[in-house]
């Protein structure tokens, strides 16, 4: 976040859930040389399944193990062009290779990538004449690849084999699809799951998919389009239609790996190596997930959500303001957003604030003394412990510090209301309707920058209640419905996210 300094204008955002078909930018920042592309190929067949396509740079991961380095799909390997932010790492893993996974681990995970690229096939086979209208043509290889090896690979021509080191490519020339079996397949198995792991193939088999479709768009639109085809088998997936079998629980590690295939804060959209951040990412997945493949063909006529927030160099620390200054800012913000509503639910002198440590103040409301975070309607505050917010903080950026809060103002809101069933996720989807008022339509100091969305979702994941809320993947389509479409803090903005 950043607060806009006096007679500083402020960093235009186009229009609020404006779908869009191409990359134009929705944030200011001048114009900056983009990364060039690079895609590669593979060797060694899977066995079961069969067949894959050709070349768009997919998956392209710059798998950042290390706390401090900035994760991203897309992002180029060298570390070299147009990046701006280097921001925390959002999501934490621990370092795993296939020689570190026991027998019985890679026996699980050769079987799921194995039976994914057969259902993979079964599910486009069937789909496909669906969504094109015509018959479609299984790939010619599908592999997978030790960059570490003897092996040569092309596509098209020669290729250097460290491309695939953290990579999954789909080549179009050869009509394959590869991946880094070495480092890269049992990282996401070992750290996110199996559905990590189905989202990776199933991403390169909808570069596949659309190469056959005939699509014609910027490189962030492909790659957002691959997300959203991606979504719509893993959720044939959790119906249980085809031979893969997940759970609702699965789909928390499909989103957490996205906090690593994310771009770099700031990385332009219209570059040629740009896949999108990670609150697109997910965006275009849950497209897919509940509307289905047709929806994801239409990306590039129709368009898809791109939320284009620059952060730019002169941003102090990397766009993340300190802990005090972005509490007093948020709380700031707020309060101007929320207390006319809350006057006329009410409330007329807006909520206090109060403030522990370690031990839960008491609250005249039954039930709340466990929580970090709380509303306490009997006396009208929102109640925080300082010291668990900080780290928070620390850990993942200021927007941590702003989702929480501006959740609280959301429970407040839809508890003063009077409305009561799920509050959790409405109190997510009005912290949404906030952000998004913030991000675009907004004339008051604080703005957001590039990562802050990135950081909602980290929020979410590490959330020190998540127990007791509903699953990772409602709460997050919870707030970004109510950041593209919820209005701006009113009767209207409640009734929506109810």
């Amino acid at each position: 976040m950043r607060i806009r300094r006096q007679g500083e204008s402020r960093r235009a955002a186009g229009n609020r859930g404006e779908r869009m078909s191409t990359p134009q930018g929705r944030a200011g920042g001048a114009a900056r040389p983009t990364l060039g592309g690079v895609g590669g190929g593979g060797i060694g067949n899977l066995g079961k399944g069969g067949g894959v396509v050709g070349l768009i740079i997919a998956l392209a991961v710059a798998f950042m193990v290390m706390k401090g380095g900035g994760g991203g799909i897309g992002g180029d390997t060298t570390g070299a062009g147009d990046v701006v932010g280097q921001r925390t790492q959002l999501v934490d893993v621990q370092k795993t290779t296939r020689s570190s996974l026991s027998s019985a681990e890679a026996t699980d995970l050769d079987d799921f990538v194995a039976d994914t690229v057969d259902d993979l096939l079964a599910y486009w086979t069937e789909e496909y004449p669906e969504v094109y209208g015509s018959a479609f043509q299984p790939l010619k290889d599908i592999f997978a690849f030790d960059p570490n090896g003897n092996r040569q690979i092309s596509c098209g021509q020669p290729l250097d084999p460290k491309i695939l080191n953290s990579n999954a490519i789909y080549c179009p020339p050869e009509d394959y699809i590869t991946w880094d079996d070495s480092f890269l397949i049992p990282n996401f198995y070992a750290n996110f799951g199996k559905a990590a792991v189905g989202v990776v193939l199933a991403h390169e088999y909808g570069h596949a998919v659309q190469t056959r479709g005939g699509l014609q768009a910027a490189p962030i639109i492909r790659d957002l389009q691959a997300d959203c085809f991606a979504g719509s088998w893993i959720r044939r997936a959790i119906d249980g239609d085809g031979a893969i079998r997940l759970t609702d629980s699965d789909l928390e590690g499909a989103v957490s790996g996205f906090l690593l295939l994310r771009d770099p804060p700031g990385n332009p959209t219209d570059s040629q190596s740009a896949h999108g951040s990670a609150f697109d990412r997910v965006n275009a997945f849950q497209s897919g997930f509940s509307e289905g493949a047709t929806r994801c063909r239409d990306f590039a006529s129709e368009g898809v959500e791109i939320v284009d927030i620059a952060l730019e160099q002169l941003d102090v620390g990397g766009g993340n303001l300190g802990f005090q200054e972005a509490v007093d800012a948020v709380l700031s913000d707020l309060k101007d957003f929320w207390n006319p509503y809350l006057a006329e639910i009410g409330l007329p002198n807006g909520l206090g604030t109060e403030w522990f440590s370690g031990v839960s103040i008491p609250c005249v409301d039954a039930g709340s003394g466990g929580q970090v975070f709380h509303y306490c309607a009997g006396d009208g505050s929102i109640q925080l412990d300082q010291e668990t917010l900080a780290r928070l903080h620390a850990d993942i950026g200021d927007f941590a510090t702003g989702l929480h809060l501006a959740r609280l103002y959301g429970e407040a809101v839809v508890t003063e209301a009077g409305f009561r069933d799920d509050v959790g996720l409405v109190a997510d989807c009005l912290a949404g309707v906030w952000a998004g008022d913030v991000a675009y339509t907004s004339t008051r100091p604080l703005e957001l920058t590039g990562g802050d969305l990135d950081e909602a979702l980290a929020t979410l994941i590490d959330d020190p209640e998540r127990a007791d809320a509903a699953s990772l993947f409602e709460r997050v389509d919870a707030f970004k419905s109510g950041f593209f479409d919820g209005g701006s803090g009113s009767a209207a903005s409640v009734e929506f996210c109810r």
